[in-house]
């Protein structure tokens, strides 16, 4: 990221605490975020993380994306970073498996709980909770239906060298 989307990002982050009126202190207690990882963001010292960035966005009532890209409109983006974008379900399916099987552990885990902490945000308890055991029961029924992605990534592993890919992606992630 460029200085000048840091900058960017926390003149909207400011502009929209100022909007509300309220102080860093009063949206570092509401957020419960702390109030200087506040100030470091609006300094364009630090970039909130996604948590971080859920919890201020919340209170400030703007979207993680208006902060991000100051437009609350996605773009479609033909780029690899876009590929998630799409209406076609298999294909979104295939794809965030594909994209979760070449991560490790720890960042499944963080990617599980920012998906899980953006949905959560968007239902009722009750329907959360409906949500969360629909989830239990999807893959099982997923099996049944003849739908097995292990058999997939399986026919997958015989065509593309994912032992390769991972080293590359790891290699990426350490630069």
């Amino acid at each position: 990221m460029t200085a000048r989307q840091k900058k960017q990002i926390a003149e909207r982050l400011r502009s929209a605490r100022e909007r509300l009126e309220i102080t860093q202190t009063a949206l570092a207690k509401q957020s419960k975020v702390g109030r200087s990882a506040i100030v470091h963001y609006e300094n364009a010292q630090a970039i909130p993380g996604g948590m971080e960035l859920i919890k201020l966005c919340k209170v400030l009532d703007i979207t993680p994306n208006y902060i991000l890209s100051g437009t609350e409109q996605f773009r479609v983006s033909k780029e690899p970073e876009a590929a998630l974008l799409t209406d076609d379900l298999m294909t979104l399916m295939m794809r965030v498996f594909f994209c979760l099987t070449t991560l490790n552990s720890d960042v499944r885990e963080s990617v599980s709980a920012l998906l899980m902490s953006l949905v959560k945000q968007k239902l009722s308890k009750n329907d959360y909770e409906n949500f969360v055991a629909m989830i239990d029961d999807l893959v099982p029924a997923m099996k049944e239906s003849g739908f097995d992605p292990e058999k997939i990534f399986d026919q997958m592993d015989n065509d593309i060298d994912l032992d390769k890919l991972n080293k590359r992606l790891e290699k990426k992630t350490k630069k």
